[in-house]
């Protein structure tokens, strides 16, 4: 019975603690130079939406700019089998990306840098969970780094230039997925 209790205080303690490391992290953001978005996960409903509704054939290669953790590309590699790889600046993301991944033998690349120096031409298709002002500054250049008829998936928000082939709604009637292509 002692065991069980120490080992609960034990779990107990390093849940306090990834999540007080994460809130100082979330703090230290106001200080840095190299500013980096907040660490949103994909909704999982919005991975249902896309679910068999994505013009996407298997074997391709997918890439995820601004990942997160990875969840969304779990998702693409489990329901589409495609090949990913991923970039993303945020340690705490990716820390945590990296111990799901091995959990659950996932085998997905990640770049640990910033994906405006990523080599975008091999794309078949690219996804996006990007804030409004973040797509905003990357528009031109996205557009000139990715090849003809590379397969935009973007989540939740859209592009201002550019207008998307196709959008998905949600179960509200809402557009949820933008689909755009160069």
């Amino acid at each position: 019975m002692l065991i069980k209790i120490t080992l609960l205080y034990i779990l107990l303690g390093g849940v306090l603690f990834l999540v007080l490391w994460y809130n100082v992290q979330l703090f230290l953001l106001m200080f840095r130079s190299n500013k980096q978005a907040i660490y949103i996960p994909s909704f999982t409903k919005d991975l249902s939406l896309m679910c068999g509704q994505l013009p996407l054939s298997p074997g391709k290669m997918l890439i995820d700019l601004g990942c997160g953790d990875g969840k969304a590309l779990r998702f693409f590699v489990r329901e589409y089998h495609l090949k990913c790889l991923w970039y993303d600046i945020n340690r705490f993301a990716i820390y945590y990306g990296r111990m799901i991944n091995w959990l659950k033998w996932y085998h997905i690349h990640l770049f640990h840098s910033n994906f405006l120096g990523a080599d975008l031409s091999g794309a078949d298709y690219i996804y996006l969970y990007l804030f409004p002002e973040q797509m905003v500054i990357i528009e031109d250049w996205f557009f000139s780094a990715i090849q003809e008829g590379t397969v935009v998936i973007s989540n939740t928000f859209q592009f201002k230039k550019h207008t998307p082939f196709e959008i998905i709604k949600g179960r509200n009637g809402k557009n949820r997925i933008f689909l755009y292509k160069k």
